[in-house]
């Protein structure tokens, strides 16, 4: 039920960005932004979206395999897009660098966590080259299931 639920709100993300179109530009992302970075990459890479929070226990603990994923596939293989769920974007800056992230993150007012209906954090979604959703997740994910997940959506 949950992968529908995905799976229709990126198809409603699809259209309002046809209507809207928008840049990336600024700490906080809206919904058409992210959309815009999910189809542009579709048929060309592999899109993997994470929510977290500095606050957040089982984040901090996934944040290194992130990390790791992104210094294992090129830009032009995987794009990474971390939604940050604190109170504030200063908080996630401060965070971000304090944990060294080495992929795009964006803070969300909580539009995005609410159109994607996260009740838990952190939660991974990964879109294939295809553009379909092949992982959508609350939990701690560990470096091998990314791995795995990332090279399925590369087919």
């Amino acid at each position: 039920m949950k992968k529908i639920l995905i799976n229709l709100t990126f198809a409603l993300l699809v259209f309002a960005f046809t209507l809207t179109g928008s840049a990336l530009a600024k700490d906080n992302i809206q919904a058409n932004e992210l959309l815009s970075l999910i189809a542009d990459a579709k048929g060309k890479q592999v899109v993997l979206v994470n929510f977290y929070a500095s606050w957040c226990p089982p984040c901090n603990e996934e944040i290194p395999h992130l990390i790791q994923l992104r210094e294992k596939y090129s830009e032009d293989e995987l794009i990474m897009i971390g939604i940050n769920l604190d109170q504030d974007a200063s908080t996630m800056k401060k965070f971000n660098k304090k944990t060294g992230l080495n992929y795009t993150t964006f803070h969300d007012t909580g539009a995005i966590q609410n159109l994607y209906n996260i009740s838990a954090i952190p939660f991974t979604v990964v879109y294939g080259k295809k553009g379909n959703t092949i992982y959508a997740e609350a939990g701690y994910v560990d470096a091998k299931t990314l791995i795995k997940t990332v090279q399925y959506g590369m087919k």
